[in-house]
């Protein structure tokens, strides 16, 4: 596969913002290109194993991961020896959904398809702990 160019890598959205079941996440056209420029078909693109295109191409990644996580404790002393100590812990707090990855198999009718969230939902944990 020849990479002409760096552009038009992320295919257009049609909203204001990336919908997974509207939008692709790859512009096809500027993949399997041949060194004229022509697009290739399934069966050139699995035959070439060849070309000018990174093992490792830095414009071909996955939806950017944004996530907090916070931690809130207090400890309580009753006597010298009698301690309490309380803590809540939040995962995700801001509960944002991270995308998972496309599909990115040039050949495949879904390349560039996002079918899966690649994070959790918010999550809460509550402890508590006696030392005596």
């Amino acid at each position: 596969m020849f990479i002409n160019s760096d552009d038009n890598w992320r295919a257009p959205i049609s909203g204001g913002k990336f919908d997974p079941f509207k939008d692709v996440w790859w512009n096809k056209a500027a993949f399997g290109v041949d060194a004229n420029g022509r697009q290739m078909t399934n069966t050139e693109l699995l035959l070439a194993g060849i070309g000018n295109a990174s093992k490792n191409n830095p414009h071909a990644r996955s939806p950017w991961f944004l996530n907090e996580n916070v931690t809130l404790s207090k400890g309580v002393d009753f006597t010298e020896r009698l301690k309490l100590t309380l803590r809540v812990e939040a995962f995700n707090l801001l509960n944002r959904v991270r995308m998972g990855g496309p599909d990115s198999t040039v050949t495949s009718a879904n390349f560039g398809v996002i079918r899966s969230q690649g994070n959790d939902p918010r999550r809460l944990q509550f402890a508590a702990k006696v030392t005596f």
